[in-house]
């Protein structure tokens, strides 16, 4: 199902069935277009060799294509009957990214460490004079050596800098807990006025043999050296002031969008949602696109918008539809993104159409969906951009089918399998009996007539 996030009518079903019934809807449609033209082929082949004159065995028509295109058009029909527009917008916010590019590794020198603070405080400031709401910074955005939570000094810089900025910043940082010396991978909220909230989100997926050992394997953590986290328990929205009004937003923390139930708690009461994460682990390759989708995926199946940053790419927004919103990144004069390697940025042009559409200063056509991007249309560089995030009044109130029900349609398919299954089992049975008791009558029928056995 996450294969076609970029096809925004055709995923629009999650919000009934979550990616299952995604996936479930292209699997079957390619089955039933195969049953298709076999059936085709069969009733051909059979008409020329003439294995059949008076009744045909089976049909040229195929339920099984009809059925699938069907579950495939429902897609699109949702998507028609909910189509976005203009006069759905209930306002929004503009959302800052920040991509510092930093190998996580790296972070632990203490020269890099402060080059690294260095960075962030540049591309946030260069998001002030865009008009941001807010600026989302990704997971361990600054180095976790000096936890936020934990290290004064680090929490005094970011919340100067969120001051400086006048903005909320959405981060991913680290909580150092003294009472069980250990560390918790977290999201945290940093208002300009206020300073850093106390309530934060703990990570409560941790990657194991990286952010924990699993109890079976303790032994792991005596041979080589292996994190140590401590797990959260809460998926409690934080609260960010945005535009001076305060809004709720639901956390996830790097692979954590990959798992739908996650999504569905972290939605609950919840404005819009935040994932903060580093896919820099993936390298230059398609892991941090795959791993995307599936924020693609959780903003149709939870109609909430997604706020997505990430420390090399790919940091951009999703609406409720899944349909990423167009970024526009901060460049230098000469075109080239600016990565923080000058004092400032060069001017940015917004221009939009009659209909309020972004349009592409270059080409003066709208803007196409995309996140952060280079000169080179490349997602992994160090930078900065902005993207506008809507919000649509057709989903206001109650939550989606999906975020309501669960997985109801993992677990009917679980009962037709069963069922399926019993059924073949009891049909065997019963055929087994039926012909045993065939083989008895015919051996009594023998005996009382020997001379027709042969």
């Amino acid at each position: 199902g996450d294969s076609q996030w970029l096809r925004v009518p055709v995923i629009q079903s999650a919000s009934y069935g979550g990616d299952w019934i995604v996936s479930f809807t292209l699997i079957f449609f390619n089955l039933a277009v195969e049953e298709y033209f076999y059936r085709a082929y069969s009733w051909y082949k059979f008409r020329l060799e003439g294995r059949f004159e008076k009744k045909v065995p089976f049909g040229k028509l195929s339920p099984e294509f009809y059925i699938a295109l069907l579950l495939m058009l429902s897609g699109v029909w949702l998507y028609i009957s909910e189509f976005p527009s203009k006069q759905n917008e209930r306002g929004g916010f503009r959302a800052g990214f920040v991509q510092p590019d930093f190998a996580g590794i790296l972070k632990w020198r203490d020269d890099l460490a402060r080059e690294n603070l260095k960075v962030v405080s540049r591309l946030v400031l260069a998001l002030k004079d865009v008009g941001v709401d807010m600026i989302a910074l990704p997971e361990a955005a600054t180095p976790p050596k000096w936890p936020i939570i934990g290290t004064p000094a680090m929490r005094r810089t970011m919340e100067n800098l969120s001051r400086q900025a006048g903005v909320p910043l959405a981060l991913g940082n680290m909580a150092w807990l003294e009472d069980s010396m250990q560390s918790q991978n977290g999201a945290f909220v940093i208002d300009p006025k206020t300073g850093l909230e106390e309530k934060y989100y703990a990570k409560t997926k941790l990657v194991p043999f990286g952010e924990y050992v699993p109890a079976w394997a303790s032994w792991i953590g005596k041979v080589v050296p292996v994190g140590n986290m401590k797990r959260g328990d809460s998926f409690e929205p934080l609260e960010i002031k945005i535009r001076s009004t305060p809004m709720k937003m639901g956390c996830m923390i790097c692979y954590e969008d990959v798992f739908a139930q996650i999504g569905r708690k972290a939605a609950k009461d919840a404005d819009f949602l935040f994932v903060c994460t580093n896919d820099s682990w993936y390298g230059r390759e398609g892991g941090a696109w795959q791993h995307a989708a599936h924020s693609a995926l959780q903003a149709v199946a939870l109609r909430k918008p997604v706020v997505r940053s990430s420390n090399n790419g790919l940091s951009c927004a999703f609406d409720q539809y899944g349909k990423m919103r167009p970024t526009t990144t901060l460049k230098n004069a000469d075109n080239t993104a600016w990565r923080a390697d000058s004092p400032r940025p060069a001017r940015t042009f917004e221009i939009s159409d009659a209909r309020g559409r972004a349009i592409d200063p270059e080409t003066l056509k709208p803007k196409r969906p995309s996140p952060m991007l280079d000169e080179n249309n490349s997602i992994y560089f160090r930078g900065a951009g902005f993207a506008d995030v809507p919000l649509y009044s057709n989903f206001d109130g109650a939550p989606s089918f999906y975020a309501k029900h669960g997985d109801w349609f993992v677990a009917l398919c679980a009962a037709f399998a069963a069922f399926g299954c019993a059924a073949r089992l009891f049909g065997e049975k019963k055929v087994r009996i039926e012909q045993s008791r065939q083989k008895s009558l015919n051996e009594k029928i023998f005996q009382l007539f020997p001379s027709h056995k042969d």
